[in-house]
């Protein structure tokens, strides 16, 4: 899901067009130079954009237009690499233009988004690329990570030949990879730092539309003043706050737990048809809510089904997409969890806040008993479904699941006819039907936007372990070679 059709390993020597029986078209480039595409936009003009990765560029023709992006603030030193934007037209026949950073500084571009709707004129363009191998300097958001940035024009109404601004961010394993963040139609972005499942730091932040520092979120409960942090909310009662985070660490910060008792213990509808206790998703591993008067002692576990947080305190933020109509974001992550008996496990939630930064809902995305679901359980992709008006529209949720045993993520047989009039209890794959337990199973899901609700749901799986597979390749042209 998130890596679409042209995340492909190119090996060709040069654009490559064939045209399969039902008229899709596969585009190949590159040729011995360990050519990576990662991510593709689509722009006003019926032009696309492809971001990336190559040891060089001579698998583009020389008459092809070059522009150096340049390195001044990148901390970043990925030798032998260039990170590079390809400007294709738009029957994807003809490189238009490439756009790259120096060789040996970013290793690829690993996300292209635009401050635009779908089907509106292209706004301002940003990306993201990966960092390595930086100066250790924490004031450039440390040594590893990723690159944020906005290029200075669009393409449509100009060619670029720099960046708007640019910023390092730190992030450390799947944070580094997959680099989560999204922008809105207001330009400030929406992202993620810090090191997944570990002991450092995690945490999303939203930076203000000129790139220049964090932004102020009025609901967030995390923020930062010239002498140290505050908890609180609204941030506007405190006029020494400077930015806000919203923290996914679970010692002494309270940033996804209730403060009440009212709301730890409110029964919440949980999206299919079944109850959950607790306002905010972390509360599902404590026996009572933060007190942020005393943080270092807010209540241990077990939580009422009898979870308890994992052997490490941050979270990993595997998602997060912003609607670009409200400018209200949505986060997918997961947390490092121990069950009743002791043994280590992996939970998932999806939490949609508006654009202060207030909570509208929250999903675990199976359903919360005592049997527990001992199955690891991620979030690794968010996106807005655009086609239907905001509160009737859907968050579209891509969530993995490690093993088969007890309750598992959503089954699409399980939607009601209250929740989805239209197409209730069915789906292309209703639930995984298999015995093997060391699989990873894809789970795709529509919330309703207002409220969570289950709307769809399917599941995709991978071969087991050691299976045995085709052994003739495929006609398929997408897959042709594999």
């Amino acid at each position: 899901m998130r890596w679409i059709w042209l995340t492909i390993l190119v090996i060709l020597v040069t654009i490559v067009p064939t045209r399969a029986a039902d008229g899709d078209l596969v585009t190949y480039a590159g040729n011995g130079g360990d050519e990576r595409f990662n991510t593709v936009l689509p722009l006003s003009d019926g032009t696309f954009l492809v971001g990336g990765g190559a040891d060089n560029l001579d698998w583009l023709a020389p008459t092809v237009p070059r522009t150096a992006l340049p390195a001044t603030g990148i901390n970043s030193a990925a030798a032998g690499r260039i990170a590079f934007v390809l400007h294709l037209s738009a029957d994807l026949r003809t490189a238009l233009r490439v756009l790259h950073f120096p060789v040996g500084t970013l290793r690829e571009v690993r996300w292209l988004r635009t401050t635009s709707l779908p089907g509106a004129a292209t706004g301002a363009i940003l990306l993201s690329a990966t960092r390595t191998n930086g100066i250790n300097d924490t004031a450039q958001g440390r040594n590893e990570g990723y690159l944020l940035a906005k290029l200075n024009n669009n393409l449509v109404t100009g060619v670029p030949n720099g960046l708007a601004w640019q910023r390092n961010i730190w992030a450390t394993g799947d944070h580094q990879t997959t680099q989560p963040w999204d922008v809105g139609s207001d330009g400030k972005v929406v992202y993620a730092t810090g090191e997944p499942f570990g002991d450092n730091w995690a945490a999303v932040y939203r930076l203000k539309a000129d790139g220049s520092g964090d932004d102020i979120v009025e609901q967030w409960r995390n923020h930062w003043t010239a002498t140290g942090e505050w908890w609180g909310t609204p941030a506007s009662s405190n006029a020494a706050v400077q930015y806000s985070g919203l923290v996914f660490k679970t010692t002494n910060r309270g940033s996804l737990r209730s403060a009440t008792q009212a709301d730890y213990t409110a029964i919440l509808p949980d999206g299919n048809g079944n109850p959950k206790q607790g306002r905010w998703p972390l509360d599902y591993f404590y026996n009572g809510p933060f007190d942020p008067a005393n943080p270092g002692a807010s209540s241990s576990g077990p939580g009422y089904t009898g979870y308890r947080i994992g052997a490490h305190p941050t979270q990993r933020i595997g998602a997060i997409t912003v609607d670009r109509r409200t400018n209200g974001f949505s986060i997918g992550f997961a947390i490092q969890s121990t069950l009743p008996g002791g043994n280590p496990d992996f939970e998932p939630a999806v939490m949609a806040m508006d654009n202060n930064g207030g909570l509208r809902w929250w999903s675990r995305l199976y359903q919360e008993t005592t049997t527990n679901s001992s199955p690891d359980q991620y979030v690794d992709g968010l996106a807005i479904d655009y086609s239907q008006p905001t509160d009737t529209g859907a968050l579209i949720v891509l969530a993995r699941t490690h093993g088969n045993n007890t309750i598992n993520l959503w089954a699409g047989n399980g939607i009601t006819r209250s929740q989805n009039p239209n197409n209730p209890g069915y789906s292309f794959q209703n639930q995984f039907t298999g015995t093997q337990g060391n699989i990873h199973i894809s789970w795709l899901g529509k919330l309703r936007q207002a409220d969570g609700v289950l709307l769809h749901s399917s599941y995709i799986a991978e071969y087991a372990e050691g299976a045995a597979l085709p052994t003739q390749a495929y006609v398929e042209p997408l897959l042709d070679g594999w």
